[in-house]
């Protein structure tokens, strides 16, 4: 009787993943260049040339080379936590701070051009925003649990959607936004990702329930789940499962040849697996 149930288990587990879009990586090979010990390492990013973009605690930005060599640092006037780190735009850098409702563009040797804050009579709290083409910027407000799109050039809002309505039931616990090709991806916390065009209508929720902020590569979402990195097709569903060499890592970037991992008191880069 007991072998019956371990077969039947054995043949209901097999099936299921028969029936899911979920591959498992198998033996994927890990090759550990270099370790960067920060204190207290927060958000990291990559740039089109590979380079590695660290931030701390404090807001201070850290900028190393593909091997982890340091190049240049930059601590801004008014220090304070990130809440943004946006790298992979061709010229700028862009950074955000929710406690000092701040956004400021950096050129790629971390020399500032120009920090604005936010502030408009019919915005709250701004607790998510991200940079966009032509000179836009989107912001999710938490007052209004509105999603809107700034031309700050002119500091004047040009779209605005009401997110309670579109998405009725989510939490609206704003993980992260990006844009990519003329999409904007906003992340939920524990629901997902949720898809809309550049006019701000709401196209698809696709999967990724990640904690903490995802990666956008071509059609590819990227994310640390549960000891994985988790490689998710936007446009198909379809997803790859590659164990993480420490499961104790909980934030992730790319690059074309490396992947970079922090955890408490480090960032450790390794050549990118061929499988991810």
């Amino acid at each position: 009787m007991q072998s019956v149930s371990v077969k039947y288990i054995l043949t209901w587990c097999f099936l299921f993943l028969l029936s899911s879009n979920v591959v498992f990586a198998q033996n994927t090979q890990w090759e550990h260049i270099r370790r960067i010990d920060i204190d207290n390492p927060d958000l990291i990013s990559t740039d089109g040339r590979g380079n590695i973009y660290i931030s701390d605690g404090k807001g201070i930005l850290r900028q190393f080379d593909p091997n982890g060599d340091s190049l240049n640092i930059y601590s801004p006037a008014f220090t304070s936590k990130l809440d943004k780190l946006e790298c992979h735009w061709t010229v700028n850098i862009f950074l955000f701070s929710a406690d000092l409702q701040r956004y400021e563009l950096l050129d790629r040797f971390l020399n500032p051009l120009s920090s604005q804050q936010i502030q408009f009579p019919s915005s709250g709290i701004i607790k998510a925003v991200t940079l966009g083409n032509n000179h836009m910027l989107w912001f999710f407000d938490e007052t209004g649990m509105s999603l809107k799109k700034m031309d700050y050039r002119r500091n004047q809002i040009v779209q605005e959607q009401p997110l309670g309505l579109v998405l009725p039931g989510s939490s609206l616990e704003i993980v992260d936004m990006s844009e990519r090709k003329n999409m904007l991806f906003l992340q939920v916390r524990n629901e997902g990702v949720y898809i809309f065009d550049n006019q701000g209508n709401f196209i698809k929720q696709t999967g990724m329930p990640l904690k903490n902020p995802k990666v956008i590569e071509n059609n590819h979402m990227y994310g640390i789940h549960s000891g994985h990195i988790l490689k998710t097709n936007y446009l198909t569903g379809d997803s790859l499962e590659i164990a993480l060499p420490d499961a104790s890592y909980g934030s992730l970037a790319l690059s074309k040849d490396r992947v970079i991992l922090s955890k408490k008191g480090q960032v450790d880069i390794f050549v990118r697996p061929s499988d991810l």
